[in-house]
């Protein structure tokens, strides 16, 4: 006694397909998770202050000097290292 037993295959897919986690999505997964401790942090301690090296009044006066500078035209890495200079000034 012989028999055949034949599936027809539904759609494009035969079998049940795993997903597969792409390789880019981890770091768009660490990305959002980075920003939603950030944020947390930021409603917790009510200001960005914590973010700032050295002191945060020499810090902020020197963030806005950077401002300018790039807005005048200076080159980044001059308005950088300027930038760096004088937190490195203001916290001695």
């Amino acid at each position: 006694m012989a028999y055949k037993i034949d599936y027809i295959p539904v759609g494009k897919c035969r079998y049940l397909q795993k997903h597969k986690v792409s390789r880019w999505m981890l770091p768009s997964v660490c990305t959002v998770s980075l920003l939603i401790v950030f944020f947390a942090l930021t409603v917790r301690y009510g200001s960005t202050d914590w973010l700032l090296p050295g002191d945060p009044a020499v810090t902020k006066a020197a963030l806005t000097e950077l401002i300018e500078n790039l807005k005048a035209g200076e080159q980044f890495s001059d308005a950088v290292t300027a930038f760096c200079r004088e937190v490195i000034a203001g916290a001695a």
